[in-house]
């Protein structure tokens, strides 16, 4: 039978560890304790003893076989749970005040009486009782206290962070970021048509599908094939109503738009129960880019958001300066094609581009290098010009370009090893310090187009030496026809020019005069020229006689 004790209302089982060893003195303790109801487990050593204490609510021990508890650090405990009873075989007060330092409640000495050790060992149970439920209150208060710093920062339908705690992470990760000089990425997302769940399908519908997303965003969603899940550090919380937002430490641009649209599939692949299929609008900030400070840096999502919703829906948009053109009267679709802003988003944010390679032949017909050429893989553009021209307007230009590069350092495998890679750069680029980074530069031409967009001459000619100091050619190409664009090629000293005899002229003895003398020009300061602007086999046959070191391969499909 095992013993119970009632203190305050709880129930407690009791077992007691004997360890005396062979002596005859404890055999009665143990008939003593049964008869009270105490479960008896017996040890024989001390080492038992020290092993089994864990299992068992008190441990009367006989001092014959020592005390195995280490002795009582001044001003802390030694550890244990406070149950063991020591078995005097003294009467001195110093073997009593002994037993007390290693951690015994109580020193029962000799004669072990009956009375004695029931009253004593009765006591230590009550006391151990009473200590077993204060620490259970202790463990619920430290629960509930947890529980209810819980409902200070989170939303109590869906478990995610609420508005004030994200409001208050967001001023801490900018002042992180502004002090480390780490980029951070904002996402605002909207449910798209949420009211309309509500209203057909009632708010518990429409409750399930708000917890549905944030278990996607909490990562637990097990029904969705589309990977998604956020890292320690990055905050999602509940805006309000049916809007989420998601803060991304340390995220740059692409990162936190290739985040958004991971979240849009996922939540496009799930399966919603009664709502069925659910779609996401997301808009995409940066700071510090985007917003110097938390108001503005909110505003720009917001307005990227908008701009998501009054696009079609379902759709990630990252802010661009070209959105503060949006007017409250719904006319903003005439003043930015928005279709094609989030075309050039995908196209960033995943690549987009398909790349070829154009023959560059010289004299001989020999190919001594290839110009690499992208091309848009987005159906909302037809071409590159009109790639470059909405990435130009909705400032991206830089963006675009490093995934432009990304993707035609590629060609670099297809190569012939006496063979260069051409590279168009726009003159936004021109300053990116990413141009001269990268392995296999040594092989690689940059032609610098319309540098004469660039007014800083100086800022210009530094920037050319970095990318030749990197180990990369140095082209010209867009240059003004006549000799005002050779004053350029000469104070930059490029290694190859571009020269458009279509714009230099043609079918006029003066115009192919004029193409001669910036030709030899070219030539005389060792600058390899290369032809551009030819339409048909006559235009490539008048830059071989003019003298053109380098003639493009007709596109595909042309003569």
């Amino acid at each position: 039978m095992v013993m119970v004790i009632s203190m305050g209302g709880t129930m407690h089982e009791m077992r007691v560890l004997l360890a005396c060893g062979d002596s005859p003195e404890c055999r009665p303790v143990a008939a003593w304790l049964e008869a009270d109801g105490f479960e008896i487990a017996r040890a024989v050593s001390l080492d038992e003893a020290r092993e089994r204490e864990a299992e068992v609510d008190l441990v009367l021990i006989d001092e014959a076989l020592g005390v195995p508890w280490p002795v009582e650090e001044p001003g802390g405990a030694a550890g244990g749970n406070g149950s063991l009873l020591v078995l005097g075989r003294g009467a001195s007060l110093a073997s009593a005040l002994e037993a007390l330092r290693r951690r015994a409640v109580d020193y029962l000495p000799e004669p072990w009486t009956e009375s004695l050790v029931r009253e004593r060992v009765g006591a230590a149970a009550a006391l151990q009782s009473a200590r077993r439920e204060r620490e259970a209150e202790l463990v619920s208060l430290r629960r509930r206290c947890s529980e209810l710093e819980a409902m200070a920062v989170r939303d109590s339908l869906t478990g995610l962070y609420n508005h004030a705690y994200f409001q208050e992470r967001l001023s801490v990760e900018m002042s992180r970021s502004r002090r480390y000089g780490h980029p951070l990425g904002l996402l605002f997302i909207d449910v798209d048509e949420f009211k309309r769940i509500n209203d057909s399908l009632g708010h518990l519908v429409g409750d399930a599908v708000l917890r549905g997303i944030a278990s996607i965003l909490r990562g637990s969603s097990r029904s969705v094939d589309v990977h998604f899940r956020l890292r320690q550090h990055d905050i999602a919380a509940r805006y309000g109503g049916d809007e989420f937002v998601l803060l991304l430490p340390e995220t740059p641009r692409a990162g936190a738009a290739i985040t958004a649209e991971r979240l849009r599939l996922c939540v496009e692949d799930h399966d919603f129960g009664p709502a069925g299929s659910v779609s996401l609008s997301i808009g995409v900030a940066c700071f510090p880019d985007d917003g110097a400070d938390r108001d503005a840096l909110i505003a720009a999502a917001d307005l990227a958001l908008y701009a998501a919703k009054q696009s079609g829906r379902n759709r990630v948009i990252t802010y661009s300066p070209a959105l503060e053109s949006i007017e409250s009267d719904g006319s903003w679709e005439e003043q930015i094609d928005i279709r094609r802003l989030v075309a050039l988003q995908r196209t960033i944010a995943f690549v987009g581009l398909t790349q070829s390679l154009r023959p560059l032949r010289a004299g001989d017909g020999r190919i001594s290098g290839q110009e690499a050429i992208c091309q848009p893989s987005e159906p909302e553009f037809g071409d590159l010009q009109t790639l470059l021209q909405v990435a130009e307007r909705s400032g991206k230009v830089a963006q675009l370009g490093r995934v432009m590069r990304e993707r035609s350092l590629e060609g670099l495998k297809q190569l012939e090893d006496d063979q260069l890679l051409f590279l168009r750069v726009h003159p936004r680029e021109v300053f990116d310090p990413e141009l001269a980074a990268g392995d296999g530069l040594e092989r690689v031409v940059y032609m610098l187009d319309r540098i004469r967009e660039i007014d800083d001459s100086d800022q210009l000619r530094a920037a050319v030496d970095r990318l030749r100091e990197a180990g990369c050619r140095i082209g010209l190409a867009g240059l003004p026809a006549g000799y005002t664009g050779l004053d350029r090629l000469l104070g930059l000293r490029p290694d190859y020019v571009e020269i458009d005899l279509h714009e230099v002229g043609r079918g006029d003895a003066r115009c192919d005069l004029l193409a001669r003398h910036m030709i030899e020009c070219a030539s005389a300061e060792g600058v390899t020229v290369v032809a551009a602007g030819l339409q048909g086999p006559a235009d490539r046959d008048r830059a071989r006689s003019l003298g053109c070191d380098l003639i493009p391969d007709p596109p595909p499909g042309d003569p």
